[in-house]
C-alpha cells in the first residue's frame, strides 16, 4: 500500500513513464479505494490514450463519470470531449455542451472554452455568440491562449459584436505572444497590413 502522500507523486511519475502501464493500473487501482475524485478522473486519463481499444474507452468514460459525480469539473470536459468525439460513448453533441456547462458552472475555464465554442459554432443547439463572447472574455482572465484566438476571430468577423479591425489585431497578437500559430496565420492576413507598420 502507497504510504498517504506520496501516491500523486507516484502518479504522475507512472503517467509520463507510458512503458509502465500495468505497473501504473495496479498502483490506480489500489488508490482507487480513497474514494478520491482526482484518482478516478486520473484512473480515467490512464484508459483514455492516443489508440485506445473502445473497451479502455468505455472504461476512460466511466471513471470519468464517476469523478463528475463526485463533483471534480475537469471531469465534465473530459465528458463532454467523449460525447462530442463519440469515444467511449455513442456521439452527442448535445450532451456535450451539457457537459461543458456544467463543469463551467463551477468555474472550470477549459469547460467555459469548449462551451463557448459550441455557442459559437451551434454545435448542440442554438448559435449564441453573446453567450460564446462572454465565455471566452471569462477565459481570458485567465489568459488562455485558445480564448484569445477566438476573441480575436470574432472581431473579424462581427461575430455578436460589431466588426473591429483593431480588436481582432490586438486580440490575435495576443494569442501570437502566447504561442498560437493560428494567430500568427490570422496576422499575416492582408486585412491586418497597416497594423503591421
Amino acid at each position: 500500500m502507497i504510504e498517504k502522500g506520496n501516491y500523486q507523486d507516484e502518479i504522475k511519475s507512472l503517467e509520463q513513464d507510458d512503458t509502465n502501464i500495468e505497473k501504473g493500473m495496479k498502483l490506480l487501482k489500489s488508490v482507487i479505494k480513497r474514494e478520491s475524485p482526482e484518482d478516478y478522473f486520473a484512473l480515467g486519463c490512464r484508459y483514455n490514450y492516443y489508440g485506445a481499444s473502445e473497451k479502455d474507452l468505455k472504461k476512460s468514460f466511466k471513471y470519468f463519470s464517476t469523478a463528475a459525480q463526485m463533483g471534480y469539473s475537469q471531469a465534465f470536459v473530459c465528458l463532454g470531449s467523449a460525447y462530442f468525439r463519440g469515444k467511449g460513448i455513442e456521439k452527442d453533441w448535445k450532451k456535450a455542451r451539457e457537459m461543458y456547462e456544467k463543469g463551467a458552472d463551477m468555474g472550470n475555464i477549459s469547460a467555459k472554452r469548449e462551451l463557448a465554442n459550441c455557442y459559437k459554432r451551434g454545435i448542440g443547439g442554438e448559435k449564441d455568440y453573446q453567450k460564446a463572447l462572454e465565455l471566452y472574455l471569462d477565459a481570458v482572465k485567465s489568459n488562455d491562449n485558445y480564448a484569445l484566438y477566438e476573441l480575436g476571430d470574432m472581431y473579424l468577423k462581427g461575430l455578436g459584436v460589431e466588426s473591429d479591425l483593431q480588436k481582432s489585431y490586438e486580440y490575435f497578437m495576443l494569442a501570437a505572444r502566447n504561442g498560437s500559430r493560428a494567430a500568427e496565420n490570422a496576422l499575416s492576413s492582408k486585412k491586418f497590413r497597416n497594423f503591421r507598420k
